[in-house]
């Protein structure tokens, strides 16, 4: 009995003990200085409303205070450095690694552009006029995918790309040529018809009449270039633009020289614009994301389209993919 009572008293008293170098280490940690340093707050102040934020690449600043129909600009230690004025209720903000300021007003349910008259910025900034880039009247969420510049608008049902120009889409253009040919002519073929027969040596001019004469194209909506003699970059537009057209065809049996051909190739493919059609409701935001490999990045730009219900994912696989060197 007596040796089980000792036994309890020096449990009491190793738990006793324990205790209270719990409280003693509690106290120190308390009474510690900070192992970090302490920075002052870089907190902005004085918006009215504020909407929406972005940073630059060179870690500039825009806030857009829309109770005051404008966007402040900041420097990185957010001193101001000027403000642009939009009457439109500025709220989403998104900028291009060029320094174009996209912005979605709430009022119009547009997205504009402002773009800087230098940048990277030497003194204070200045901006061209507001450029309307989409007039869809449902623009909310944008972004900007710094590979490309080029601008996602969640717009409710759908989201839009466009270029770094501000052109929707992508228009289908193809690669003509005209190879080992020194004399005769060649035919072209699209939709089905077939052009009237050029000369081997036809200029940029000549190919765009030929395929204007075509019902299946049609005046205005193709355009043609010859960057050199016997080439042609055909660009569809108009009533043919952002579509994925068929793939012109051509027909050499008309030239001479050593083995004639006609040589086709797409360089662009054409494409919409507009992602989720019919599978988004209500998207109200829209943002880029990387997918990359350990040997190869593939630089693809992933669209994801936040819906009201979080149900609708939207992907898509825009134009360039590219292999680079890990």
């Amino acid at each position: 009995m007596l040796a089980r009572s000792r036994k309890q008293l020096g449990i009491t008293a190793a738990a006793l003990a324990a205790f209270a170098l719990t409280l003693l280490l509690a106290a120190s940690a308390q009474a510690a200085a900070p192992t970090h340093v302490r920075r002052e707050a870089l907190d902005v102040i004085g918006l009215n409303h504020a909407c929406g934020a972005a940073v630059d690449s060179k870690g500039d600043l825009y806030l857009a205070s829309a109770g005051e129909s404008k966007i402040n600009v900041y420097d990185p230690s957010h001193n101001l450095l000027t403000s642009i004025e939009d009457s439109k209720t500025p709220c989403g903000l998104a900028v291009s690694t060029t320094g174009v300021l996209y912005v979605s007003e709430k009022a119009t349910g547009e997205v504009v552009r402002f773009k800087p008259n230098a940048y990277p910025f030497a003194g204070t900034p200045t901006y061209g006029s507001r450029e309307v880039i989409d007039a869809s009247t449902k623009a909310k969420g944008i972004a900007v995918d710094p590979f490309d510049n080029r601008l996602y608008v969640a717009e409710g049902n759908r989201v839009s790309a466009y270029d770094a120009e501000g052109t929707l889409g992508i228009n289908e253009a193809q690669n003509v040529t005209v190879i080992e040919a020194t004399g005769g002519t060649f035919k072209l073929k699209f939709g089905g018809q077939e052009t009237s027969s050029l000369p081997f040596n036809a200029s940029a001019a000549e190919v765009k009449a030929a395929f204007e004469a075509l019902s299946s194209i049609g005046v205005g909506n193709i355009s043609v270039t010859s960057p050199k003699e016997k080439e042609f970059l055909v660009t569809f537009a108009g009533a043919l633009g952002h579509t994925d057209v068929e793939a012109i065809t051509g027909d050499a049996s008309g030239l001479t020289g050593g083995t004639p051909e006609v040589i086709v190739g797409e360089k662009a493919k054409g494409w919409s614009g507009r992602i989720g059609e019919g599978v988004l409701s209500e998207a109200s935001g829209v943002a880029r994301a990387w997918a990359m490999s350990s040997v190869a990045a593939a630089s693809r730009s992933s669209v994801r389209a936040r819906t009201k219900n979080q149900a609708a994912l939207a992907t898509s696989a825009i134009a360039t993919t590219s292999a680079r060197s890990a």
